[in-house]
């Protein structure tokens, strides 16, 4: 939501995401920047919101375990669900 101008839905991002879990989904790891400061004259995102987005820009569910789950725990070190 900080690489482009604009509020939710943040459509300028959706390509650049898609574009993202294209080139190198084990590459990915989700996280936030909640609680979201110095958001200079922009709205403050919904945080149910944000994570809604995750399945438009990774309709694929494996897909989207990798980024959520698996990716984690290997850079973690964290043992698998």
């Amino acid at each position: 939501m900080r690489c482009a101008a604009g509020d939710f839905p943040y459509a300028a991002v959706t390509p650049l995401a898609r574009a993202l879990v294209r080139h190198a989904p084990e590459r990915l790891v989700w996280g936030t920047d909640w609680p979201h400061v110095n958001m200079n004259d922009r709205n403050i995102p919904n945080d149910g919101d944000l994570v809604d987005l995750i399945a438009e820009w990774v309709p694929d569910e494996a897909t989207r375990k990798r980024i959520l789950v698996d990716n984690a725990c290997a850079l973690y070190g964290f043992p698998p669900p």
